[in-house]
């Protein structure tokens, strides 16, 4: 991490008072097709399509510590 990122550390009591950031009610109405149409039409959010996968390869993350 570089110095000009910050991060901010929460305690697991702190992160279980937070709100969460989905309603899950409203999501859960969604049909297939509405939650199809919105994922599409997020730029952030590229489909994944067959030419994706051609070339996609898995991948074990190194550890942080050493074990």
């Amino acid at each position: 991490m570089s110095t000009s990122e910050q991060s901010t550390g929460y305690t697991l009591e702190e992160i279980r008072k937070m709100r969460p950031l989905t309603d899950g009610r409203r999501s859960r109405t969604f049909s297939d097709a509405q939650l199809t149409a919105n994922a599409e039409s997020d730029p952030d959010n590229p489909v994944l399509d067959e030419a994706f996968w051609e070339h996609a390869r898995r991948v074990t993350p190194a550890c942080k510590k050493p074990r």
